[in-house]
């Protein structure tokens, strides 16, 4: 091998490490196999340090790494090492000679018989194995376990799946041949548990995806395990599968059992959390939430909340009963909630009762936590309610305050809301804080009438849908797209309140505007909300190197309509930005800043006048924007 000199040094920072003749496998999965590292190019970011011992390693990680790939006869011909003035920092130069790779010429199962034809198609459907493809020992491995899961999940607990390869009939191809041993077909049978002492036995035994008698399903002690967790009644849970028994019936039959064991360490039941934090919009807040997990025994979930804000402040109460049978569970709570936007202020006293039911739990296009819900809610709130001090302030928007039925002098009004709320919701995002794959799909729609005792009438339908591609191993597209309108048999303006008004703008969409300022204007320029709204939001999310920190560039676009059920693609409001995020484990600190590509010359902010617009927003807040 050709080489310049390159020994460890006191102090030697690796500026750069370059690849010469990597073009059949992916160099970043390279450069994650190797010790060797380039310093960061931030000012901030860590510095390596090269050591000779660690490189010679890497050498040789190379071409293993290489003949995992399938490239049997790759080597790194060469390296260079270009010193600095003071050999105080290094540049890294390899050059790989890739050679040829082996190819997969067929893959074969043997022994599947025991499956459904239409199952063992779909494995061969899904192979990540390409015929004509290098052979790569990762995808052989994700191919077995596989096989090994649809076994498992199809009434096999005991299967086994073995690996064979075999030149093939061209030079450098080979034959891959799986083969299984189902072994006997089982069912689960009884179920033990430990470490239970303040929670019944028949909490963990509603939360099991399985029951006795019933054909063994790997995915079932899987979502089990899952469920218990999700109790947060436990810091600890274990779905252990034990032999299996045979079982001779009086015939002479014989059956086989498996058992099930649930390992569980209870965790404490009560919990308080204490949140502290800061946004351009609602600036300093604090909540405090009292949660009590198995209030009343049985899984029940009591919980007091205060927060206290700019934006809100208030106290809530709520009681979850899990377990009504059939799925369903139960909700009820009551609040007195103080909420101030730059359109109105809201004070709301009342309760809301619920009834959800779990549609799915199961694994949805290999997501083991995709999941649906659909619930009904029955509301029954007194709201009291002001439009701004600008609004009011405006004579000649106060025959608008009349024909809203809001008090020409001080913009208040008031009334009960009785309304019933239908919500459906598909998701198979597995993290929402940082999302990085899957969809989350829903839909409301909310009913309100004076039939039920209110003093509103309206009728409203909206939907969002979500989704995150990733893109290598450190890019992800992510998308939203959210729609709504509310309108009523009478004016709008009159029977639908104020506060159901729509209003986009802010931290969380169309960013190129402050909060509440997309939407239709008064003669003033004053925002006071629509019946219809679009928005969408597109963002491209980039993590270098997977760290921390990462950055955004997004694009926004949304409107607000005064008419109810219109909605109108070709008049949007549209924004471009960028962002920065620092990833924590309470989500990411979140600093956007956004350009309006279309403004609106008749909106009017903080006493400023039509045409005085500012094109540039800036927020800063903690989470993702979707």
């Amino acid at each position: 091998m050709a080489a310049a000199a390159c020994h460890d040094g006191e102090g030697v920072v690796i500026r750069s490490l370059t690849f010469d003749g990597v073009g059949q496998v992916s160099e970043s999965d390279l450069r994650l196999a190797l010790s060797t590292t380039a310093s960061g190019k931030l000012p901030w970011a860590a510095k390596t340090y090269f050591s000779r011992q660690d490189f010679d390693e890497d050498l040789r990680r190379i071409e293993s790494f290489y003949q995992s790939h399938g490239f049997p006869d790759a080597r790194v011909a060469s390296y260079r090492a270009h010193y600095n003035a003071d050999k105080t920092a290094l540049d890294l130069t390899l050059r790989i000679e890739e050679g040829a790779p082996l190819t997969i010429e067929s893959v074969h199962f043997v022994g599947f018989a025991p499956l459904p034809a239409e199952h063992l198609q779909d494995l061969e459907t899904r192979s990540p194995l390409v015929i004509g493809a290098p052979r790569d020992q990762e995808k052989v491995q994700v191919l077995r376990g596989a096989a090994l899961d649809e076994l498992r999940d199809h009434g096999f607990p005991k299967a086994t799946v073995t690996l064979d390869e075999q030149p093939g009939t061209a030079p450098r191809t080979v034959v891959v041949t799986l083969t299984a041993v189902p072994g006997p077909f089982a069912t689960f049978g009884d179920v033990e548990m430990s470490g239970l002492s303040s929670v019944g036995p028949d909490v963990v035994k509603r939360q099991l995806a399985y029951a006795p008698g019933q054909p063994f399903r790997l995915s079932s002690v899987q979502r089990s395990q899952r469920q218990l967790y999700a109790l947060e009644l436990f810091q600890f849970v274990n779905v252990e599968v034990g032999d299996i028994v045979p079982v001779t019936d009086g015939a002479g039959a014989t059956t086989h059992h498996v058992t099930t064991k649930v390992t569980v360490v209870e965790a404490p039941h009560r919990q308080t959390t204490v949140g502290v934090g800061y946004g351009s919009e609602d600036h300093a807040r604090i909540d405090v939430k009292m949660t009590h997990v198995n209030f009343l025994g049985g899984a029940r979930v009591g919980s007091a909340e205060g927060k206290f804000s700019s934006l809100e402040r208030g106290v809530r109460l709520s009681f979850n009963e899990p377990a009504l049978g059939h799925g369903l569970s139960a909700g009820l709570n009551g609040q007195s909630w103080y909420a101030s936007t730059p359109a109105y202020t809201l004070r709301t006293t009342g309760g809301r009762l619920g009834l959800l039911k779990t549609l799915s739990a199961g694994t949805v296009a290999g997501n083991p936590r995709a999941r649906g819900s659909a619930s009904i809610t029955f509301v029954r709130e007194y709201e009291s309610y002001e439009v701004s001090p600008a609004a009011i302030a405006d004579l000649d928007f106060r025959p608008t305050l009349i024909a809203l039925g809001l008090n020409p002098s001080t913009g208040e009004g008031r009334g009960t809301t009785s309304a019933v709320a239908f919500d459906v919701q598909r998701n198979t995002v597995a993290n929402l804080l940082d999302a990085r794959s899957g969809m989350l799909a829903s839909a409301h729609v909310e009913v309100a009438s004076p039939l039920a005792g209110g003093d509103f009438s309206y009728r409203e339908a909206s939907g969002e849908l979500r989704g995150y591609l990733p893109v290598g191993s450190t890019v992800v597209l992510a998308a939203r797209l959210r729609a709504g309108s509310i309108g009523s048999s009478g004016d709008p303006a009159v029977t639908v309140p104020f506060f159901k008004r729509y209003f986009l703008g802010g931290a969380t969409g169309l960013r190129g505007w402050g909060r509440f300022e997309v939407a239709p204007l008064t003669e003033a320029g004053l925002p006071i909300g629509g019946f219809s709204m679009l928005e969408s939001s597109g963002e491209l999310r980039w993590t270098p190197g997977g760290g921390a920190i990462g950055l955004v560039g997004f694009l926004d676009t949304g409107n607000v309509w005064t008419k109810s059920w219109r909605l109108y693609p070709n008049d949007l409001r549209s924004d471009v930005g960028i962002g920065l995020r620092y990833n924590t484990l309470v989500g990411a600190i979140r600093v956007d800043l956004a350009y309006q590509l279309t403004p609106d010359d008749q909106l009017v902010i903080k006493g400023s006048e039509a045409g005085q617009y500012r094109r540039f927003r800036f927020h800063f807040s903690i989470g993702q924007a979707f």
